[in-house]
C-alpha cells in the first residue's frame, strides 16, 4: 500500500491521486518545438541560428529587453509558421488551427479551452477520430481566449503575490515559474499547459474545486490568477511532501503518483536541481 503524509486529510488524498495524474503529462505534441529550454552556455544567438529566426524577433517575442541576459533553464517560445492561425468564415468562429501530424481532436479542444463536440460542430465533423494534417479547423468564438503576454516586471509581482498568499518562499515560486515558462503568460507547451506556473485544465480545476481558490477562472488569461493556481497547487504539494520542497518539485513535474511508484526519474533529479540554482538567482 502507498503511504501518505500524515497530515493530510482523507479528501486531501483522495485529491491529489487525482491532480497526481494531472501533473504527470509529458510535454509532447504538435507545438512542442515552439518551446526551447536554454542551456547552459547557449546564446540568444545561437538559438536564433538553430531555429533559423532573428535574434530580435526571439526577443520581442518572449519580451527580453537585453539579448546578452538568458538563464539557462528557462523556456523561450519561438516564432514559427508551423501551425498558423488563419482566417475564419463564420461570425460563430475566431481564427481557426491548421491540423498537425500528431493532433487529435481533445488534444486541440484541450489546447483551446473548448470542447470534442463545439469543435465537431463548428467544422461540421461527423467524427472526432477523422481529422487530417494541414486541415483547418475554426474554432469557437465563445471559448477562444488569445495568448496574453505580460511584461516581466508584473509577472514578478504576480508570483509573489501569490506565493505570500500561500505560503510558498519568493526564491522557491519565482525560480519554478521561471524553469516552467521564463516568467511567461502567453506560453503554451505541447500538451496545453498554460501560462507562468504552466497549469494544465484539469489542474487549474482542481485548485479551484478541491482548493477552494476563488477569483482565479481566468488563469489562461490573467497571469495573477495563474500564478495564484500554481501557487496553491504547490502549497498541497509541499504539505504531502511533509515540507520538503524538492520532493514537492518531483510532484509538481513528475506527479505524486509516479514518484511514489517510480521514484525519480533522471529529468525529474535535472528539474529540480536546476530549480534550486535558480533559486540563488533571485534571493
Amino acid at each position: 500500500m502507498m503511504s501518505f503524509g500524515i497530515h493530510t486529510n482523507w479528501a486531501r488524498r483522495a485529491a491529489l491521486l487525482v491532480v497526481a495524474a494531472l501533473l504527470a503529462i509529458p510535454v509532447t505534441g504538435a507545438f512542442a518545438d515552439q518551446v526551447h529550454r536554454v542551456q547552459p552556455g547557449e546564446t540568444l544567438s545561437g538559438i536564433a541560428d538553430q531555429y533559423g529566426v532573428s535574434e530580435d524577433a526571439i526577443a520581442s517575442f518572449n519580451g527580453i529587453d537585453d539579448p546578452h541576459l538568458i538563464f539557462a533553464g528557462s523556456k523561450l517560445t519561438i516564432p514559427t509558421t508551423d501551425a498558423p492561425v488563419v482566417g475564419s468564415s463564420s461570425s460563430n468562429t475566431v481564427g481557426g488551427y491548421l491540423v498537425v501530424a500528431g493532433d487529435t481532436l481533445s488534444y486541440i479542444a484541450q489546447k483551446f479551452g473548448t470542447t470534442v463536440s463545439e469543435l465537431m460542430a463548428v467544422n461540421n465533423l461527423t467524427s472526432a477520430d477523422k481529422i487530417y494534417e494541414g486541415q483547418s479547423l475554426n474554432l469557437p468564438k465563445s471559448s477562444y481566449i488569445p495568448p496574453a503576454t505580460i511584461t516581466k516586471a508584473s509577472a514578478r509581482e504576480c508570483l509573489v503575490a501569490a506565493g505570500a498568499e500561500f505560503g510558498i518562499a519568493q526564491d522557491l515560486i519565482l525560480a519554478l515559474a521561471w524553469q516552467e515558462s521564463g516568467w511567461q503568460q502567453h506560453v503554451i507547451s505541447g500538451a496545453g499547459a498554460v501560462g507562468l506556473m504552466q497549469l494544465m485544465p484539469g489542474t487549474a480545476a482542481w485548485a479551484i474545486d478541491e482548493l477552494g481558490v476563488r477569483g482565479a477562472e481566468d488563469w489562461r488569461s490573467n497571469a495573477c490568477s495563474n500564478a495564484r493556481l500554481g501557487a496553491a497547487v504547490l502549497g498541497a504539494l509541499i504539505d504531502q511532501a511533509g515540507g520538503d520542497g524538492r520532493t514537492a518539485l518531483a510532484f509538481y513535474v513528475q506527479g505524486w503518483y509516479s514518484v511514489e511508484l517510480n521514484g525519480w526519474f533522471d529529468e525529474t533529479k535535472a528539474y529540480v536541481t536546476n530549480v534550486y540554482l535558480l533559486r540563488e538567482q533571485f534571493r
